[in-house]
C-alpha cells in the first residue's frame, strides 16, 4: 500500500473552548492569516495538516491558501509591499517551479523539504490552484506566474471531453 498513514483521532488536541467572534472581523481575519503565516515552511510550502508528523502540502490546501494570502497582500508595481504578498510570492515560486512540462502540477510535497509527494493527475486540485493563482496574478501582475496559470488552465481543458464530462473524472 502506497503512502499508508496511521493515525488514532482520539490522540490529537481537541479546542476545549470556542471563541466568540464579534463585529469586529479584522480580528477574526487578522488570526486567520497569522494562522496561515505559522503553518508556511522555508520552502514556501503551507503545511496541509498540523497534526501530520511529516507535514504535508497538498495542492488544494496550498490554493485555498493563496487565496488568503493573494486577498491580504498588497504589491505596487509587481513589487510586494507587505507580509501577505511575501509569503504569498514564496508559495507561487515553489509550487511554479515544480509544474510538468505538460502543464499541470504534483498533487502534494512535504513541506518541510519541498519533496514531491504525489503526482496522480486529480482535476480538482489543479483546478483549484488555476482559480488561486489567477486571483495571485490580478493582483500581482506577476507575467511569469500568469504564463504557468495558462499552462495550467490548457491542460484543465484537455481533461473535457466531447461530452464536456471530466475524462478522468475526480
Amino acid at each position: 500500500i502506497d503512502h499508508l498513514q496511521a493515525d488514532r483521532a482520539a490522540d490529537w488536541v481537541r479546542q476545549q473552548q470556542f471563541e466568540i467572534v464579534t463585529n469586529q472581523d479584522t480580528v477574526a481575519r487578522n488570526k486567520a492569516v497569522s494562522y496561515i503565516f505559522s503553518q508556511q515552511w522555508a520552502t514556501g510550502l503551507i503545511a496541509s495538516w498540523k497534526e501530520e508528523p511529516n507535514p504535508m502540502a497538498w495542492l488544494y490546501d496550498e490554493a485555498l491558501a493563496l487565496i488568503v494570502l493573494s486577498r491580504e497582500g498588497i504589491w505596487l508595481n509587481g513589487i510586494p509591499q507587505n507580509d501577505a504578498a511575501l509569503r504569498a510570492k514564496a508559495l507561487v515560486d515553489f509550487i511554479t517551479s515544480k509544474q510538468k512540462p505538460d502543464g499541470h502540477w504534483p498533487r502534494a510535497w512535504y513541506a518541510d523539504n519541498g519533496n514531491e509527494l504525489v503526482d496522480d493527475l486529480w482535476v480538482g486540485d489543479q483546478a483549484w490552484w488555476v482559480i488561486a493563482v489567477a486571483q495571485y496574478v490580478a493582483q500581482s501582475q506577476d507575467l511569469v506566474t500568469n504564463a504557468s496559470m495558462q499552462s495550467g488552465a490548457d491542460w484543465l481543458a484537455l481533461r473535457i471531453g466531447t461530452n464536456g464530462a471530466l475524462v478522468p473524472s475526480t
